[in-house]
């Protein structure tokens, strides 16, 4: 009698746990390709990015990334850029010193046509916001001569 009482405390104990337990949500993903890109006024190289969903073709033909056919999948949805969410007057690109780029060299936004996985996310007003899980790019021209250090 007595084990057969410490087992269903334990296993009212492991019920009880479960309930209270704060599980994180499952984050789903869509794959998109991005077709517009805005300048955030006011702010350090941060970029407004409208993207629609996009599928990825076969083997056969070399599994080319397009927009989903008209009518299908997502559209015309407003995105920021996880890269870009950290950009200041100072440091872009996860920490990079504006200052140690070299001249010419700057943060760039996404190219349109440039596949991406997007998230959605909430603003802390509730609002939905997509958040693009990409890196941020710094382009530039390297001077005709190097100076040796």
């Amino acid at each position: 009698m007595g084990r057969s009482a410490d087992t269903y405390r334990r296993e009212k104990a492991f019920d009880r746990a479960s309930r209270f337990l704060d599980s994180p949500q499952p984050v789903f993903g869509v794959l998109g390709k991005i077709t517009a890109v805005s300048t955030i006024a006011g702010t350090t190289y941060r970029n407004e990015y409208t993207w629609s969903e996009a599928i990825v073709g076969p083997a056969s033909a070399n599994y080319v990334c397009a927009l989903r056919a008209s009518g299908q999948g997502i559209v015309g949805e407003k995105a920021i850029s996880i890269s870009e969410l950290g950009n200041t007057s100072m440091t872009v690109s996860g920490g990079v010193a504006l200052s140690n780029l070299p001249t010419g060299f700057t943060p760039q936004p996404l190219p349109i046509g440039t596949p991406v996985w997007v998230v959605p996310n909430r603003a802390s007003d509730g609002t939905l916001v997509w958040i693009i899980l990409s890196h941020q790019a710094i382009d530039g021209a390297c001077p005709s001569t190097i100076e040796p250090v």
